[in-house]
């Protein structure tokens, strides 16, 4: 589970994400660290002039272009060739999909903080979690969010903990 742990720190600290294992937590329910993952359905619908394979979600983030671009913008570059030119912007380039995972996770907790008022840090960070996963529609208030979102929230935080155990029997054993 290590693999990417320089990318998951670098894009963390340039975002403001201070929980690096909380976004490890993220890749592990999104795509168990599979960096060529690519989802089922295409949550956001089909924009004008995509097809629904450039519409599902990509990589270890699983972030889907299609939301981001809004019903418009730019194709995703889903080059699979390491050695393509086209790699270092590719949704399957470990370093660009965290990059882009944790930006979203960024942007959706900036959203939470200007929505909802008065939340703790913890609130702030499991709604913007929920949103990510769910939109800003699931989420209602300080600490309240749909089900979908619970879930969502429920399995992330349950590999935190794995993955905080797991950390501590490592560094005990070096």
């Amino acid at each position: 589970y290590d693999q990417f742990d320089l990318y998951i720190i670098n894009a963390s600290n340039h975002y403001g994400i201070t929980d690096k294992l909380l976004v490890k937590s993220l890749i592990m329910q999104e795509s168990s660290f599979d960096s060529f993952l690519i989802s089922l359905d295409s949550p956001c619908g089909i924009p004008d002039g995509w097809t629904d394979q450039e519409s599902r979600s990509f990589g270890l983030t699983q972030v889907t272009p299609a939301c981001l671009a809004g019903g418009g913008g730019d194709k995703p570059n889903l080059t699979t060739d390491t050695n393509s030119p086209n790699w270092a912007d590719s949704w399957f380039n470990p370093q660009y999909n965290i990059e882009q995972g944790v930006k979203s996770l960024s942007d959706s907790l900036s959203l939470m903080k200007s929505k909802f008022q008065g939340c703790s840090d913890e609130q702030y960070m499991l709604m913007a979690l929920g949103a990510y996963n769910s939109g800003e529609g699931a989420i209602f208030g300080c600490g309240s969010w749909n089900e979908r979102a619970n879930t969502y929230i429920t399995n992330v935080n349950r590999h935190h903990i794995d993955l905080s155990v797991l950390a501590n029997i490592i560094s005990l054993t070096r």
